[in-house]
């Protein structure tokens, strides 16, 4: 590099700084004493760098970017005069992944910066506390809350310790462990003194039903939950192309260990089931282990990389190909009821049907609220993971609102993405006290 040359410090500019920075060319120049050019040549013409061709749809990304921004602002509006769930709201994050190749079609977080007045900006944005030089989407580990009980479905009906017919009754609380003084209760318990009753899994999903997956998980154990999780995932780099991601936690024996904290107990697998314990993962994770179940357990590369082109587009330098990180083999009677689960979400009485009802495209979801550690006054994470079309999964979404007080808070942001991805229009439903929902 010559002391006046460009080059890509972040990002995807970093990534793919071999492929645009072209090479330099040289010439030959003949003066005399003076100083005086008499002749120049020229010995190898410069060769410009390619055009890198990407995954991200811009009207998705603008409309993920808009829409969070949008949507925090409201959800902390409606909230604070009482305090409730999702006063305190901050940042987030968006991923929107093909499902068939891995390739990121969205990937937004908020707040963020213009790159028009990066430099006027800079000192600003250093100090600003909510960080928008922090790209919450790659960087941030987050308790995951009930969006991860789809893995916990998946893990239970692929080891066999449950079938898709089999039947929980919700008792409340949870008596397997009551020696140990440890009975954590379903949250219809805790809100209501209410039961989900008699109930599979796919109503188990649709409810959120945590007294199913308490049940489940201790059958099944912390090694097998994660065993799956891991195929899927969770808990490690997605290899994405630009810098800075995390890995996160995947709870268990062996995070634990390398920790140095204390041993895993049993009741511990209860919750890392419902996706508090020490789960902490990224919102590219999210999103992508959704896209591998759907795709019946090919787990992709996330990518943003679509072809890197000539500089004048007259050829294909590299047409991406998808990298397959891990295969599963995941029977079609356990991803229709997971589905079927998540279409009872949007549906009906589900979780999410205030949001979604009446949504011209059939689409499939999940609500989480994800409890933080630390300061116990602060509003859960709201949290979010969806899919559509429903009969031929297309796209998977995962949607976080640091401190947003719910899943269904977050599901406006959800829609908006998909009004976007299918060129749907429709009629804005503004969270209200009234409509926000749990798990």
């Amino acid at each position: 590099y010559g002391l006046n040359a460009i080059l890509g410090k972040d990002g995807l500019e970093k990534a793919y700084e071999p492929y645009l920075r072209g090479k330099d060319g040289t010439r030959s120049v003949e003066t005399n004493a003076a100083g005086d050019i008499l002749a120049e040549r020229e010995m190898e013409p410069a060769q410009p760098g390619a055009n890198m061709v990407l995954t991200l749809d811009l009207d998705l990304q603008a409309v993920a970017e808009e829409s969070l921004a949008r949507n925090i602002e409201q959800i902390r509006q409606n909230n604070q005069a009482r305090r409730s769930g999702g006063w305190d709201a901050e940042g987030g994050a968006a991923v929107v992944i093909e499902v068939d190749t891995g390739g990121i079609l969205a990937c937004a977080s908020y707040p963020t910066y213009n790159l028009e007045t990066f430099s006027a900006d800079f000192q600003t944005l250093m100090e600003d506390p909510l960080k928008p030089m922090f790209n919450r989407a790659i960087s941030g580990a987050y308790p995951p809350g009930s969006t991860f009980k789809p893995v916990t479905a998946l893990a239970a009906l692929e080891s066999g310790v449950v079938t898709t017919q089999t039947r929980i009754r919700d008792a409340g609380p949870y008596m397997f462990y009551a020696s140990s003084n440890y009975t954590p209760a379903c949250w219809i318990w805790n809100d209501r003194r209410g039961s989900h009753g008699n109930i599979n899994i796919s109503e188990a999903l649709k409810y959120s039903c945590n007294y199913y997956f308490y049940e489940a998980s201790r059958l099944m154990g912390i090694e097998t939950l994660n065993t799956y999780a891991k195929q899927l995932g969770l808990g490690q780099k997605t290899g994405v192309e630009i810098p800075g991601e995390v890995a996160g936690t995947l709870a268990g024996p062996e995070s634990r260990e390398a920790r140095g904290g204390d041993p895993w107990m049993p009741g511990e697998t209860l919750q890392a089931a419902i996706g508090q314990s020490e789960q902490q993962f990224t919102p590219i994770q999210m999103a992508n282990y959704m896209a591998t179940i759907l795709n019946g357990g090919t787990h992709y590369q996330p990518h943003f990389l679509k072809q890197a082109v000539s500089y004048d587009y007259s050829e294909i330098v590299e047409d991406y190909q998808p990298v397959v990180l891990d295969q599963m083999d995941i029977s079609p009677e356990t991803i229709e009821a997971i589905k079927e689960g998540m279409r009872g979400v949007v549906t009906d009485d589900g979780t999410a049907a205030s949001i979604f009802r009446n949504y011209p495209i059939a689409i499939g979801g999940k609500t989480g609220s994800a409890q933080t550690t630390g300061d116990r006054s602060r509003s859960a994470h709201g949290v979010f993971i969806s899919f559509a079309p429903y009969d031929d999964p297309q796209i998977a979404v995962f949607v976080l609102v640091e401190h947003g007080g719910s899943g269904g808070n977050v599901a406006p942001i959800v829609r908006d993405i998909y009004d976007a991805y299918f060129g749907k229009q429709t009629d804005p439903t503004p969270v209200t006290p009234e409509n926000q929902l749990i798990a």
